[in-house]
């Protein structure tokens, strides 16, 4: 879990890119070495790789997923920190469906995971799903429901090729 002595410039790595707890999926990343990319940016041989996050397709976590509540998904919810109130990078728990700032901001998210262990969130802005007890994203059938309610009420249409 990050400590707030793991926070990044959020300019460097947006948390979509490293998950709401700092770390890349462990065992879902990996590297590739971008032949003439590197080359024409003068990249040298050691520092030129590039990262792909692959999600978890099955995690023990999903069982703790509840429905999207009757009225749906407001993606354009504040934090309900009391104390923040922010619209940037916010998360929503898919247990209690409660909506908390990122890690950049402040880490409501993750508090109330820790306080709460419900694990499974969805991200507002990339509409990813981040476990923090396996400390990776995920994609299963159990949280396309969720994702599809927040695409729904972000752009005003289904997710590409669902029925």
């Amino acid at each position: 879990m990050a400590s707030s002595n793991d926070k990044q410039d959020s300019s460097q790595t947006t948390e979509s890119e490293a998950g709401p707890s700092g770390a890349s999926a462990s065992g879902g990343v990996s590297t590739t070495d971008p032949s003439g990319v590197d080359e024409f940016l003068g990249i040298p041989d050691s520092e030129a790789k590039m990262f792909a996050v692959h999600p978890l397709e099955w995690c023990p976590h999903l069982e703790t997923v509840k429905p999207v509540p009757p009225q749906g998904l407001n993606t354009r919810a504040t934090c309900q920190n009391e104390e923040c109130g922010t619209d940037k990078e916010n998360w929503i728990c898919l247990a209690c469906y409660e909506v908390y700032c990122g890690r950049f901001i402040q880490e409501h998210m993750l508090m109330h995971s820790l306080e709460s262990s419900h694990a499974m969130t969805l991200s507002y802005s990339d509409l990813s799903v981040w476990c923090y007890p396996c400390d990776s994203y995920v994609h299963n059938e159990i949280v396309i429901s969720a994702k599809r309610a927040a695409h729904i009420n972000k752009f005003g249409t289904d997710i590409p090729g669902t029925k």
